[in-house]
């Protein structure tokens, strides 16, 4: 019998143990909390972000034949004395995504 109030997880741990699912570990995301490359408050953001692809259907040639993502990116927070911090992010920077469809971050992870 299983109570009210257990988490998602330990069910899904119980009745994947039942079921003779096999167990999973961690997921490795690489640049997670989107921390690299580092922006500055000047630079106000960056389309370009370590580890992501961002994609999406707004593209600005930058020379070179390089198409990148404008409605995608990352921006630093500000400090916790700003009024405009954001208290919830994980680092010191977050990312930024446009509401246009196929705007996107995807990253191949080492495992399914």
């Amino acid at each position: 019998m299983i109570k009210v109030g257990r988490t998602a997880a330990w069910t899904a741990a119980l009745f994947g143990g039942l079921l003779g699912a096999p167990a999973r570990g961690a997921i490795t995301v690489l640049n997670n909390s989107f921390e690299s490359p580092t922006v500055t408050l000047a630079q106000v953001a960056s389309p370009f972000v370590d580890n992501w692809v961002t994609d999406g259907p707004t593209k600005l040639d930058v020379g070179g034949g390089i198409l990148i993502n404008t409605n995608t990116g990352i921006f630093p927070n500000t400090p916790a004395a700003s009024p405009d911090h954001i208290d919830n992010v994980d680092g010191n920077q977050a990312a930024y995504i446009g509401a246009q469809t196929g705007n996107e971050f995807t990253q191949v992870l080492s495992t399914n």
